[in-house]
């Protein structure tokens, strides 16, 4: 997904070239959303009435289905990983590794076809 405006650009450019039928597009963040979203806008293509865009993250507020990466857990995972270390320095450092749950958030803004 995009990094600038321009890869935005480009992106937007190659996917409707190659199926310009596209009625949704899932990206790797809400950062990349909002390029394309900003893109889409000087290029005049309608925002969520011709190609609606998922994000990843929660954090931007355009109207968008997301993913909320639980950040809270997250959080308490690595103080809890900081601590460890403080408290056993000369221990071998062992990442925890544990699931945290994400949650799919505004679904209601992806498009339903029904033909």
């Amino acid at each position: 997904m995009p990094d600038s405006l321009s890869d935005a650009r480009e992106c937007i450019m190659t996917i409707r070239k190659k199926y310009p039928e596209t009625s949704l597009i899932c990206t790797d963040s809400d950062h990349s959303v909002e390029l394309l979203d900003s893109v889409m806008r000087t290029m005049e293509i309608p925002f969520q009435e011709k190609i609606a865009i998922t994000g990843f993250g929660n954090v931007s507020l355009l109207p968008i289905a997301s993913v909320d990466q639980n950040p809270e857990r997250q959080g308490r995972l690595a103080v809890q990983q900081i601590l460890n270390l403080r408290r056993n320095p000369d221990e071998p450092f062992h990442p925890a590794v544990e699931p945290v749950e994400t949650f799919l958030v505004r679904a209601d803004h992806i498009p339903m076809r029904t033909h």
